[in-house]
């Protein structure tokens, strides 16, 4: 039996609360933090992966691009030794409904991927992490945010990850919320462009 393309899963909105918490507190938690952090770091590469049509062999860990064009062509891993195959149609199974894709945000998980391992303080580590989950995917066309980056890295639906995020923002739920606005407007200029 061929071992399965494993992806690191969306966080749990929790372990963000605990940490949100934690910070408003004044006490930070630099392992919660770094859970937090290093969890968001694995789901932005895998989204990067996704969008460069690379994978990583589950049996020996090399990292290499499926550029075969044939859909059901076998794709070996190229490490030495290693037996491990897969196609392309398997590879965008593995993916295909775990939201790792990166839409408009690329550059949103490009630059969490790249600055995180970087940064040495919990203040720097807890501020990427805060830019990253508020970002949005960018419509070019229009300039304007159209969907919230979170819903590739938070666990729950679209609607719950922005009641979520409003909650975390502290923004008075009985008050219509900038993303769920944006996320109308979203919708509304989709139809109309039908």
């Amino acid at each position: 039996m061929t071992s399965r393309i494993r992806w690191a899963p969306r966080i749990e909105q929790s372990l963000i609360k605990r940490l949100y918490e934690a910070d408003a507190s004044g006490v930070p938690d630099l392992s919660l933090c770094d859970e937090a952090g290093v969890g968001l770091y694995l789901r932005c590469q895998a989204i990067i992966r996704v969008h460069r049509r690379q994978v990583e062999c589950p049996d020996c860990g090399t990292v290499f691009e499926l550029s075969r064009p044939e859909q059901n062509a076998t794709v070996p891993c190229p490490g030495a030794g290693c037996a491990w195959q897969t196609s392309r149609t398997e590879y965008a199974a593995s993916w295909s409904k775990k939201r790792i894709w990166c839409g408009k945000a690329l550059e949103a998980f490009e630059e969490y991927h790249d600055q995180y391992p970087r940064a040495r303080t919990y203040r720097e580590k807890i501020l990427l992490i805060d830019r990253l989950i508020h970002r949005f995917h960018w419509d070019l066309k229009a300039g304007m945010p159209n969907r919230s980056a979170a819903n590739n890295l938070l666990e729950g639906s679209h609607d719950q990850v922005v009641a979520f995020l409003d909650r975390l923002s502290g923004i008075d739920p009985s008050v219509t919320s900038a993303w769920h606005e944006t996320a109308r407007k979203m919708m509304e200029r989709r139809k109309t462009a039908r």
